[in-house]
């Protein structure tokens, strides 16, 4: 790949940052309302586990979903509690939101460095962000995303 003289290497890393905002707050405003049978089940074994203070919880498939779960929940309880976090499938919805842009962020990075252009970055990030699957799950309270 061929180095413009002058350009910033920063350039792909901000560009990432900003679609991976606007992707935030285009999920954050469009975020799910309903919860299906799934949902309803690992939110369930997450509030058992905050409600007996147990960290085990054994289900091999959705381990991280759970487990992960109730982690992120206590700490956002523990550090924004007074601000009104305190529903665990808001909490959980947040924590999905939160990794499908991590995804949008590294994949803008990804494909820019196998493409050599920024643009196909961007075209490429915004196309995976917006696909029926990655939209759908990233404000659900499922296992999909993290993979």
């Amino acid at each position: 790949m061929k180095k413009i003289p002058g350009q910033s290497p920063y350039i792909p890393y901000i560009a990432a940052s900003v679609i991976t905002f606007i992707y935030f707050l285009f999920q954050f405003h469009h975020i799910q309302q309903y919860l299906d049978f799934d949902q309803i089940v690992y939110c369930n074994n997450i509030l058992v586990a905050l409600r007996y203070r147990t960290g085990v919880m054994f289900n091999a498939h959705h381990l991280h979903m759970e487990i992960g779960g109730k982690w992120f929940h206590d700490v956002v309880m523990h550090y924004f509690e007074e601000y009104g976090f305190t529903d665990v499938v808001f909490n959980n919805r947040l924590r999905s939101v939160l990794f499908g842009c991590i995804g949008v962020f590294f994949s803008l990075l990804y494909l820019k460095e196998i493409t050599g252009n920024l643009f196909w970055g961007i075209i490429g990030s915004i196309l995976i962000g917006f696909c029926h699957g990655y939209l759908s799950y990233s404000t659900k309270v499922d296992t999909a995303i993290y993979p």
